[in-house]
Order: structure tokens, then C-alpha cells, then sequence
């Protein structure tokens, strides 16, 4: 095993040991449920299981799912796997997902997921290896929208590394209102706040028609943290 790969296994290794370290912390709120960091792990380990099941490591899915806290423990899980997520807007036409599964060779497009509480946690079917994770479109206003390949050393490291520049911390109250499809709401919004132990309030998307609602959502979890 080389250097690169000893240091992919110990940050995903520090990554997972946020939540080993905090179990009972308050690290994600959404619809009014508070979820603590021992029940992700249990997600991440269900969802694991569910790309076992289905035959899905070493493969490209695309992700779809409108419910955006599932969404986002997907994106999560999907660190730990070996398998490689193309997230993409729900809303975005059957024809145009058609076209870009054929265009990256996806196996399958992911629509919903089942959690449920209290599932075992088996740290035994955690992917630690270095692996393409995440698979992400340019917006293609200067030509047609290019994919780009970023593993997952390069997203937790960025994430790390944002996380220590804006200072996030276990005070830190942040407003995820980013789509979950976008690049600042996976890492930005989402992964560097895990790696802060930051609270996380997920709300919908920001749009023009939220411009006013926003702020008593901000009122109301007493943000101290906006992107």
C-alpha cells in the first residue's frame, strides 16, 4: 500500500470518527426531527447494505430523490461505499436524465430511499479506499456541460479544509437551504459542517419566491451561519 492510500484510509478514518466520538450530538434537523450522529451511522450502514443488495458497488447510479434529508444521508453513505452517485435535479426533464445515463453508463436512477431507526450498525461494509464518488455536470454555459470526476479523498479533503477556513464548530448553527445537487450544498453546506460537528437545519431550497420566508426560518433556529 502506497502513502496516497495510507492517507485516503486515515481521513475517511477521522471522518467516521466524528461520529463515533458523538453519538448523542444533534447534528442534523429536519421537519422539526432532530438526528443525532448514531443514527447516521446507522443509515450509512442501511444504505450500504442496500447498494450491496442491489449490486451496485463499483457502478455509476444517478440520484434523484425528492426528500432532501434522505437525499443528503445518501450522499453520505455514498463515501463509504465504492460505489459513484450522479446527483441530479428532481425536477429535471425524463428525457434529459435518459440522455446523460446513457451518456456516464449508469446502472440504475435512485427516486426514493427506506430508512428506518435502529438498524445495526456493522462498520465491516465501510469502503475506507480512496474511490470515485462523485460524479458532477458543469452548468455548460460556455459549451455543453462537461462531467467531472471527484473522489472521495478530494471531497473530504476540500471539505476539511473549508471547514477549518470558515471556522465551524459545535456553536455553529448553519441554514442548508443549497440544492443538494449542487456542489456548495454537498460539501459547502453539508460534508465541511459534519467535519465542524456544525448543526445543520435543512429547509427547502432558497428561491426568489423564499427570499422573505427564509429569515423566519433563520429567526425561528437561531442561525448564526447562512451560505
Amino acid at each position: 500500500m502506497n502513502s496516497k492510500n495510507i492517507q485516503v484510509i486515515k481521513q475517511k478514518k477521522k471522518f467516521l470518527n466524528i461520529f463515533l466520538k458523538n453519538l448523542s450530538k444533534d447534528c442534523l434537523i429536519y421537519e422539526e426531527n432532530k438526528i443525532k450522529c448514531k443514527d447516521l451511522l446507522s443509515y450509512i450502514c442501511q444504505i450500504n447494505r442496500f447498494l450491496k443488495k442491489q449490486n451496485l458497488e463499483k457502478k455509476t447510479i444517478i440520484i434523484q430523490i425528492e426528500n432532501r434529508f434522505h437525499a443528503l444521508v445518501f450522499y453520505l453513505a455514498a463515501i463509504f461505499s465504492e460505489t459513484t452517485i450522479c446527483p441530479l435535479d428532481p425536477k429535471l426533464p425524463r428525457s434529459r436524465v435518459n440522455n446523460i445515463k446513457k451518456l456516464i453508463n449508469a446502472k440504475t436512477i435512485i427516486k426514493k430511499v427506506n430508512l428506518f431507526e435502529g438498524g445495526i450498525v456493522d462498520f465491516n461494509i465501510l469502503n475506507l479506499n480512496n474511490h470515485d464518488f462523485l460524479l458532477t455536470f458543469s452548468s455548460g454555459t460556455s459549451g455543453e456541460p462537461k462531467g467531472i470526476i471527484h473522489d472521495s479523498n478530494n471531497v473530504l479533503g476540500i471539505s476539511f479544509s473549508y471547514s477549518k477556513l470558515v471556522n465551524f464548530n459545535r456553536e455553529t448553527k448553519i441554514l442548508h437551504c443549497l440544492p443538494e445537487y449542487y456542489m456548495a450544498g454537498i460539501i459547502n453546506t453539508f460534508f465541511a459542517c459534519l467535519c465542524g460537528l456544525c448543526q445543520i437545519i435543512i429547509v427547502n431550497s432558497f428561491n426568489k419566491r423564499s427570499i422573505f420566508n427564509i429569515w423566519s426560518e433563520i429567526l425561528k433556529y437561531k442561525i448564526n451561519f447562512i451560505y
